[in-house]
């Protein structure tokens, strides 16, 4: 049993960090055009990237927690560093929704207080 959930988690694990990998590269080197100027809210690739990292935030939280826990991080030889490298995309996805989420507050906030 154990060891099927350390394959389905080092399985998740690898396809969140593929994803967060291109979304990343995509962010950086991604065009500042906006590739559909009629949609309803015009984003450019860069933006997307963005968002789509911090919707994946709490899968890739999961994901992170799930492959520390069963790939015994905690008894190897470099605890502290496995520790950083694993929960590096999961911290990043993380600081993307804590972000969007913080102007989604303000926006509201100011809404309520009729601030211009």
């Amino acid at each position: 049993m154990k060891k099927a959930a350390k394959i389905v988690s080092n399985l998740a694990y690898s396809i969140g960090v593929v994803i967060f990998v291109t979304l990343v590269l995509l962010y950086i080197f991604g065009a500042k055009y906006v590739p559909f100027p009629n949609n309803m809210l015009p984003l450019s690739l860069r933006e997307i990237a963005f968002e789509y990292a911090a919707l994946g935030a709490i899968p890739m939280i999961a994901a992170c927690i799930a492959v520390y826990c069963f790939n015994d991080v905690k008894k190897s030889s470099h605890k502290k560093r496995n520790t950083v490298i694993i929960f590096f995309p999961g911290v990043v996805c993380g600081i993307c929704f804590l972000f969007i989420t913080g102007i989604f507050v303000i926006m509201i906030v100011k809404a309520i207080l009729h601030v211009s």
